[in-house]
């Protein structure tokens, strides 16, 4: 569908040379007196910059996600419903909960259209844009299409979340927010607004983020010409192009580290240790492919991660390990990357070297400490 979308700017201006020179000769073609103003492919973007905004586009984007919701995600919903609390501090938004109580409530009906009553929440909940999709019209009565009633009360539900407008009790990223604030929060609110430089009226506030936004938009915009880290590409999926950062210096200790493990293990890489560490721990384990599938054996899988691990823990870089004679080519690593390594499962590998790493050194030496380097 984005294929199909193009935006153009400037509508009014090419509508206004469109009609002059229109009105300016009445008679001539169409080809002799629009396409200088306005070539072929202007006209095909803005003609598909109109489908791709209309209601007929809002519904084809609605109908795509019904069909992978009521096929698949909907079996799961109402398990996530008895494990999930939701809670919201905010009176303003129990329509969304009322939602997914109401939901929650009604699993076990078969029923794909309810009528339209105070007891099902709509205002709150369903947005404007969709209530055409939500709620339908069969004669002189209104009633809900319970399937896309649901997408919508989740589509809502994931905008509350993300503000923490409504939380999910036990959680860490989606916690009340009142647990972001310190437990002093309201004796101390003057210093703790100081310490941070904000001031506690909200329009000034507001007025003062405008003008910083404002002032950084125009920044970018009058030095990217002249910056020589920042490229603008004519063509392409991502059209501004940032050169990387450069290297950081090494840590002061690590050229004596280094020194120490070379005398030690002189035919050690850091490749033989990572194999090592996973052959006794078995941390690659933990790295699931988020596709719904896995076509490589688990010992292909284990390899290519030992080596994407490898480039990105020594800032190698996969590319240039990919020249090994371990016979795997770029793409093949790159493809373990991104399939496999994630923020959660390094976490989980992570934890598992530091517990091992406490279980085997000697606390005559190193004490009962619980923190690992």
């Amino acid at each position: 569908m984005l294929k199909d979308f193009q935006k153009v700017y400037g509508k009014n201006t090419i509508l206004f040379r469109i009609a002059e020179a229109s009105l300016e000769k009445p008679s001539a073609t169409v080809q002799e007196v629009i396409y200088p103003i306005a070539g072929e492919s202007t006209l095909t973007n803005l003609v598909k910059e109109f489908k791709s905004s209309g209601s007929g586009y809002k519904n084809q984007v609605h109908t795509l996600i019904r069909s992978s919701y009521g096929g698949h995600y909907r079996r799961m919903l109402p398990k996530l419903l008895e494990l999930l609390k939701f809670k919201s501090n905010n009176t303003l938004h129990r329509p969304v909960l009322e939602a997914l109580e109401w939901i929650a409530d009604h699993r076990e009906s078969k029923q794909q259209y309810i009528i339209l009553n105070d007891r099902v929440p709509i205002d709150g909940v369903i947005k404007p844009k969709w209530r055409e999709v939500v709620i339908e019209k069969q004669g002189k009565t209104r009633r809900i299409n319970r399937i896309n009633y649901e997408i919508c009360v989740l589509q809502m539900l994931r905008e509350k979340l993300r503000c923490k407008e409504i939380w999910v009790e036990g959680a860490d990223k989606y916690r009340d927010p009142d647990e972001d604030l310190p437990t002093d929060f309201e004796e101390k609110r003057n210093s703790y607004y100081q310490i941070l430089g904000h001031t506690q009226d909200a329009a000034e506030f507001v007025s003062q983020l405008k003008s910083d936004m404002g002032a950084a938009l125009s920044h970018l915009n009058n030095t990217i010409p002249k910056n020589k880290h920042v490229r603008l590409k004519p063509q392409g999926k991502n059209r501004i192009s940032v050169s990387p950062y450069e290297p950081l210096p090494d840590p002061e200790n690590i050229l004596s580290i280094k020194s120490s493990i070379q005398e030690k293990w002189p035919m050690t890489s850091l490749l033989d240790v990572l194999k090592e560490s996973d052959l006794r721990i078995d941390f690659t384990s933990r790295f699931s492919s988020v596709a719904s599938r896995e076509r490589l054996s688990r010992d292909e899988i284990q390899r290519r991660l030992l080596l994407v691990l490898y480039a990105l823990g020594t800032n190698a870089g996969i590319k240039r390990l990919a020249d090994g004679p371990h016979g795997f080519g770029y793409r093949e690593l790159l493809h373990v990357r991104n399939q496999f390594v994630h923020k959660d499962s390094l976490r989980a590998a992570i934890r598992d070297v530091v517990n091992a790493t406490l279980r085997a050194r000697n606390p005559d030496i190193w004490g009962e400490g619980t923190t690992a380097c």
